[in-house]
């Protein structure tokens, strides 16, 4: 019983110890885990150096990424505060993207412009006298050189230095008329593309609907001499409709095309015209109706 009790007390003993190394062991892998996580979410916070992206593909990559970021950003700004929200993005290859919420990217900037109109107005009218303060003080400063009592103390090196700012000022006057001339002659050019496109467009479908008037005018003009000459036949034979019709034959189309050696069957709309050997034989769509049972022009010949 003795060594029954000893060998129970070292047993538990033993566990004892086993459960302190396992408590220990967690809770060293606990601070472990907390701190990794620590530093990774210190990493995760870390700010980016914001400055221009050197790699052309690491570039596009981050572009197109942070474009649908911002486009997803302005879209739940306009769901949270019900606001009309536009973006508009122009890449480094100048390709333009433009995005919309609440409303349509054209309300949304008709808006803008009238609300903001006279800041425009003021912004353009500041950039005009931007431009021509310099212009007015070459001008005035001209003047003054070159004024009667002021010329003959002028000297060489002022002279220079004006005609200098002179040449400059002219060169930048023609290279911006130059620009302006091209950018005019391109919006010329852009226009007559447009017209011509247009133009094409129309005289293709005036075309089609020209030759279309022209196929019924002959299909008319083919029933009417069809029908004459039909008419002109049963007057020299002296017989009616209803007796021509009397002496029609319905058969099916091959038998009858291969029995009567026909040159040409046409099926009209209002006729079936039959041309053999011997003879040619017209009959009008409307006295198919007399005959029973009735057989329409399309699935059967008329042979007198």
């Amino acid at each position: 019983k003795s060594k029954n009790q000893k060998r129970k007390k070292k047993i538990e003993i033993n566990e004892s110890k086993e459960a302190k190394t396992l408590r220990v062991s967690s809770d060293i892998r606990l601070k472990l885990g907390h701190k990794a996580l620590s530093e990774e979410a210190a990493m995760g916070r870390r700010k980016v150096e914001i400055k221009l992206i050197e790699n052309k593909s690491s570039r596009q990559v981050t572009f197109s990424k942070r474009r649908t970021g911002l486009i997803e950003k302005a879209r739940q700004l306009s769901v949270l505060c019900e606001s009309s929200v536009a973006v508009l993005v122009v890449s480094a290859s100048g390709k333009l993207y433009n995005s919309s919420s609440g409303d349509n990217m054209t309300n949304i900037v008709d808006r803008y412009e009238i609300q903001h109109a006279g800041e425009l107005r003021s912004l353009d009218l500041a950039e005009k006298t931007r431009n021509y303060l310099p212009h007015k003080e070459l001008l005035e400063s001209v003047k003054s050189n070159l004024e009667e009592p002021n010329v003959d103390s002028v000297s060489v090196d002022s002279l220079i230095s004006l005609e200098d700012q002179l040449e400059t000022a002219l060169s930048a006057t023609r290279a911006r008329k130059t620009q302006l001339m091209m950018e005019f002659l391109k919006n010329l050019e852009e226009k007559e593309k447009l017209l011509r496109e247009e133009n094409q467009i129309l005289a293709s479908q005036l075309t089609k609907r020209s030759r279309a008037s022209r196929t019924s005018e002959q299909k008319q003009h083919a029933h009417r001499r069809e029908r004459v000459r039909w008419e002109s036949l049963m007057r020299e034979k002296g017989r009616g409709s209803a007796s021509y019709i009397n002496h029609v034959m319905f058969v099916n189309v091959n038998a009858t095309t291969r029995a009567a050696n026909c040159f040409s069957v046409r099926v009209a709309k209002c006729f079936v015209s039959i041309k053999t050997r011997s003879a040619s034989f017209v009959v009008l769509a409307p006295d198919f109706a007399r005959i029973k049972p009735p057989v329409t022009p399309q699935c059967a010949l008329a042979l007198c």
